[in-house]
């Protein structure tokens, strides 16, 4: 049959179709061997590789947790998209990541950044570091004017979905024979 990658398409709010999709994939118990997201589509990515059902649509809608996108935090943080929240405090304390999950699967998985130095995008992979993992995840979905461009390695990183928004070529040139694109419009 060959490798089949799965590539996950941001889009801020609209990810919570993709995170229906991908509940229903792992309800199924269909995984892929290579899945790449980008921006939102990297949350839905780390969170179907976990297999935490349910989890990308809790922190999309920020149930039961503190928010992390509008008035309040602007307020609070000087930032209108708030990564900190979304990403540290919720994985750890309010809506709770397995780690131990993701690392474990036997999932080749990649999310897209790009470089603010040169315009070009960039291809993460998931290190077996939880706190290298987050960061690529900030960078990914640190939209311009929104967020502050993440630093990574010396370089600096924004929202891969200005450089490749729908990162099919990546999954072919990673050796995937065919591609499950999920797209949010």
């Amino acid at each position: 049959m060959g490798k089949v990658g799965l590539v996950l398409e941001g889009g801020a709010f609209r990810g919570i179709f993709t995170a229906g999709a991908l509940d229903c994939l792992i309800d199924e118990g269909i995984r892929f061997p290579y899945v790449v997201g980008v921006s939102a589509g990297s949350g839905n990515a780390i969170n179907y590789i976990s297999g935490q059902r349910g989890r990308t649509k809790k922190v999309i809608t920020h149930e039961n947790a503190d928010p992390y996108f509008g008035f309040k935090p602007l307020i609070k943080s000087g930032k209108l998209l708030n990564l900190d929240t979304m990403l540290d405090t919720y994985c750890y304390e309010q809506i709770p990541f397995d780690f131990d999950a993701f690392f474990a699967a036997d999932t080749e998985s990649e999310y897209v950044a790009v470089c603010c130095e040169d315009g070009a995008p960039a291809y993460f992979d998931a290190s077996k570091e939880p706190k290298r993992l987050l960061q690529v995840c900030k960078a990914t979905c640190s939209v311009p004017f929104a967020c502050s461009p993440v630093e990574i390695d010396g370089r600096h990183y924004l929202d891969g979905s200005v450089a490749d928004s729908v990162p099919f070529e990546r999954a072919f040139e990673k050796g995937c024979d065919r591609a499950v694109v999920i797209l949010t419009r």
